[in-house]
């Protein structure tokens, strides 16, 4: 057997030790969709998934789980193709793994002193607000204008801007960027340090919590270090929020074709009506497109392109928004109920859809990246 193919053989035993996970320990937790899992819950599922190996533990020792390896593309699609799994049985979980081992692989690769706890520690990615227009392409192409650091500054200034947290209500560290000395830093946060507010519930993913969150002082504390890794860990989030998108879809699309297949209206079930079967399809289309283009972009995290990861989360959410609906829309009036699961999905996709960039800032990010290539 060539090397290849032995690291495909070792990714499919690990997506199916997630699978058996997933569908043993999380799917039975989270099994009714209108209730918001207990925290306690939450924890003791996590510290088995650390055990298993599946998610980095806090400490330096590196496995296979989720974000360890950032130089091996077969942890990249071990780490994309269990976020998909997780975001079956539940997006907002999801994300909490996601950022979580992803703050993981920065504070290991810096030598920061995390807590011990895996839901205390999370990661925000961004500024105060989108992904500042065009000037961080700019910056990371190193073609910046005096116009351009003076937009990043803002966009990091966590004393005076409020940034817009989504994390676990348990947090008490994060990882996010600032700008000190002319340039882009990762920071490590105590909660104690920081003034948190916490926010009117967001319209989806609720198992996070949003908090306005400033910085108490103006000083940068001793716990920064060089962000050279900064696009290849903002390609990360977008293809893992992608990705996370993209379970969601598969779930309502297992929950379309079930109802079709029970539901009828007069004498047939309402699959055997053409409107039913467009929409089944469009589903279905949107699945494999999703798939498709996440497939192209395996590749170890620090060789990842954060124009063409933006890019292809940009056309991801757009068909998986518009396929959300579709689910929406087989499942009628029932739909809406809140326990019957396609009211949540929706809202989740369309959360997922909004946060970290983006659907403003992206075509910025872009529109700026091809005038540098120009």
């Amino acid at each position: 057997m060539n090397q290849a193919a032995e690291d495909n053989a070792d990714l499919g035993l690990f997506l199916s030790e997630a699978r058996r996970f997933i569908h043993n320990r999380l799917e039975p937790a989270v099994s009714r969709y209108e209730t918001v899992i207990a925290q306690s819950l939450l924890r003791d599922i996590t510290d088995e998934a650390i055990r298993l190996g599946l998610l980095p533990h806090p400490g330096d020792e590196t496995g296979y789980g989720l974000w360890e390896l950032p130089s091996q593309a077969g942890n990249t699609a071990f780490s994309l193709g269990f976020l998909k799994l997780t975001a079956q049985a539940n997006a907002g979980i999801a994300v909490i793994w996601h950022r979580y081992a992803l703050a993981v692989a920065i504070a290991r690769q810096a030598k920061l002193n995390i807590s011990h706890v895996p839901l205390d520690l999370t990661l925000h990615p961004t500024g105060h607000y989108g992904l500042a227009r065009g000037a961080l392409a700019r910056w990371i192409a190193s073609h910046p204008n005096e116009d351009d650091l003076s937009l990043l500054a803002d966009w990091l200034d966590h004393q005076h801007q409020a940034c817009s947290l989504l994390a676990p209500g348990s947090w008490t560290q994060v990882i996010w960027p600032v700008w000190a000395e002319g340039t882009l830093q990762w920071q490590l946060c105590s909660r104690a340090e920081l003034n948190c507010q916490p926010t009117s519930p967001q319209h989806g993913l609720n198992e996070l919590a949003l908090f306005k969150t400033t910085h108490h002082e103006a000083s940068i504390s001793a716990n920064t270090f060089p962000a050279d890794n900064f696009a290849c860990i903002l390609a990360a989030d977008a293809l893992a929020l992608a990705n996370i998108a993209s379970g969601i879809n598969q779930q309502g699309s297992i929950l379309a074709q079930e109802y079709a297949s029970i539901r009828r209206q007069g004498s047939a079930i309402i699959r055997q009506h053409p409107a039913v079967q467009h929409m089944l399809s469009d589903i279905a289309q949107a699945q494999w497109q999703a798939d498709t283009l996440l497939q192209s972009q395996i590749a170890p995290v620090n060789q990842l392109q954060l124009a063409e990861a933006l890019m292809t989360r940009q056309h991801i959410h757009t068909l998986l928004c518009h396929s959300a609906n579709q689910v929406m829309q087989v499942h009628g009036g029932i739909g809406y109920m809140q326990d019957c699961g396609p009211e949540k999905l929706l809202r989740d996709q369309n959360t997922l859809r909004m946060i970290a960039g983006g659907t403003r800032d992206i075509p910025l990010f872009i529109n700026a990246w091809q005038e540098i290539l120009l």
